[in-house]
């Protein structure tokens, strides 16, 4: 389910059938939550699924997340090896391990969280699939280990800078952007840098052939 750049930039809920409807959280959720729950979040929806399907405490932990990331009420019953969606009284979706790929899927694309699903090595029939499906998990254990987190990347850096650069946003009104549009503003904020100094730099010495595309600013990014 691939979401179109409006529906991912529009704060309304997108609705998945059989399921219910996935906001994108704003700051202030994330900032109600707390920021290491969000990133504990994160965590679980990289999760190999059969994991957190197998075992009452999984579904419990899962059930917190999807709450955070579905306008309707998931909720986990003993005894049943799926998550139940209900608006009030009325059940208006169930998660199961076959439909919850797709939905983590559409949380990732809401939120531009593009860490990818563990796989279950042991649910794959062929030898030689289930070979290479452990390998590449060793050699995501093996980068997470080498790879240094960007600092300048850090979610409260990116409010810092888009809050302080942007030309109407500010510390007071930056939380009311969903995750999406922040980081959506933060990528507009660095083209835009770019293409001034380009103008300014194509206005004192000119620049290559003479051309200067004077609408790169509102080019699809």
């Amino acid at each position: 389910m691939k979401l179109s750049y409006f529906e991912l930039l529009s704060p309304e809920p997108i609705q998945m059938p059989d399921i219910g409807h996935v906001i994108c959280p704003t700051l202030r959720d994330v900032s109600s939550l707390g920021h290491l729950n969000y990133l504990q979040c994160l965590n679980i929806l990289t999760m190999e699924p059969r994991t957190l399907f197998s075992s009452t405490e999984g579904r419990a932990i899962l059930q917190t997340v999807l709450n955070f990331f579905i306008k309707e009420n998931v909720v986990s019953l003993p005894d049943h090896p799926v998550l139940f969606v209900k608006n009030k009284d009325t059940n208006v979706g169930t998660i199961t391990l076959d439909n919850y790929p797709e939905l983590c899927n559409v949380i990732c694309q809401r939120i531009k969280h593009s860490a990818a699903m563990r796989e279950d090595a042991s649910k794959v029939k062929s030898k030689k699939a289930a070979e290479i499906m452990q390998k590449l998990e060793n050699g995501r254990k093996k980068t997470a280990k080498q790879t240094k987190t960007d600092e300048n990347m850090e979610l409260a850096n990116i409010i810092s800078a888009v809050a302080n650069k942007s030309p109407s946003l500010n510390m007071i009104n930056i939380w009311d952007l969903t995750i999406f549009q922040l980081w959506d503003c933060f990528q507009r904020l660095l083209n835009n840098n770019i293409y001034d100094m380009q103008a300014m730099a194509a206005v004192t010495w000119g620049s290559k052939d003479d051309h200067f595309d004077a609408n790169a600013w509102c080019k699809k990014l």
